[in-house]
């Protein structure tokens, strides 16, 4: 085998012969280059940073909390484990003029709502969750500690159980819903007042 023969060229002055040339121009296979680009907010005024120089919240999907632009809205409590679901209700509820609190689990629910941090309205689950608490549970604690928060079930299997170990005054969504269907069930709930346990 002989060594590749270099000829010059008139691009850079230098380039090999013969099949060693063509291996260097090709264009390499599958090769694509992604260029991921910040996302702005009308909320955020086109910038990272909010009016008081602090960051503005965040979902955990990365766009930034309704919370501070819907003050007044009422926060409501959802708990689903699908992550797909999770920004169909987060969507849907932010539409209806609500803001969202999303948790994956029963026990992150009971932990905030025991806290009292945050002044939660209603509380939205999924019946069959991940872990040791079903939705039934969670929202049975929830009215220990609230007696008056509104429970909307939504469940794709466990309906015929719902009169049986679902809280009084509660509602349950059938999957798959309208996104309608659950903002209506919302507000029909915090419209007609308090709830019984």
């Amino acid at each position: 085998m002989t060594a590749p023969k270099w000829r010059k060229s008139r691009k850079n002055g230098h380039a090999l012969e013969g099949d060693h040339r063509s291996r260097f121009h090709e264009p390499v296979p599958f090769a694509r280059l992604v260029i991921i680009l910040p996302t702005f907010w009308p909320e955020q005024d086109f910038g990272w940073l909010n009016g008081a120089g602090a960051r503005a919240p965040r979902t955990q999907y990365g766009r930034p909390s309704q919370r501070s632009a819907l003050s007044e809205s009422p926060l409501i409590l959802v708990v689903e484990d699908e992550y797909q679901l999770q920004g169909v209700v987060e969507a849907a509820l932010i539409d209806g003029g609500f803001a969202a609190d999303i948790l994956s689990s029963g026990e992150e629910a009971l932990t905030l709502v025991r806290g009292r941090i945050k002044n939660y309205r209603a509380l939205v689950t999924d019946v069959s969750l991940k872990g040791t608490m079903s939705g039934w549970d969670v929202a049975r604690q929830v009215r220990e500690i609230d007696p008056h928060c509104p429970v909307i079930y939504m469940t794709g299997l466990a309906a015929d159980e719902w009169s049986s170990r679902g809280v009084p005054n509660s509602v349950l969504l059938q999957k798959p819903f309208a996104p309608a269907q659950l903002v209506t069930a919302v507000s029909q709930l915090l419209n007609a007042g308090p709830a019984t346990a």
